[in-house]
């Protein structure tokens, strides 16, 4: 799924420690940042969403639910089943007093994992 800047996005995860009902909470917001551009240096992409403590760590997904769907290769999808695309990680707001979150890419996280299992 392409994505980017006013894209919806959703941090599913867990405010405060609260569930729904056994469930995850999904709060949306929007891609705030070019996904080719990295914050600060770093693989970071940005989002704002009203996010609260508990959510770190939470899966950052975009969600396509009607037709058609362009993918990364160009190619184009129309059969009314949903898309996701995982675009990362929260890790929290960049000040206390803003909605912009930054969430490690997807990228990073595989770079970890892959160290972890060399290492492990």
């Amino acid at each position: 799924i392409v994505y980017g800047p006013s894209d919806p996005v959703s941090v599913v995860g867990y405010p405060f420690g609260k569930d729904a009902g056994g469930y995850a909470i999904w709060a949306t917001g929007f891609v705030a940042s070019e996904p080719s551009v990295d914050y600060l240096g770093l693989p970071i992409l940005l989002v704002d969403c009203r996010t609260r403590p508990g959510q770190s760590g939470s899966p950052v997904i975009v969600q396509r639910n009607l037709g058609p769907v362009l993918l990364e290769d160009g190619s184009m999808i129309s059969d009314g089943l949903p898309r996701f695309r995982l675009l990362g990680v929260y890790s929290g707001r960049i000040n206390p007093e803003s909605d912009i979150g930054m969430v490690w890419k997807t990228s990073a996280v595989r770079e970890i994992l892959a160290t972890a299992v060399q290492t492990g």
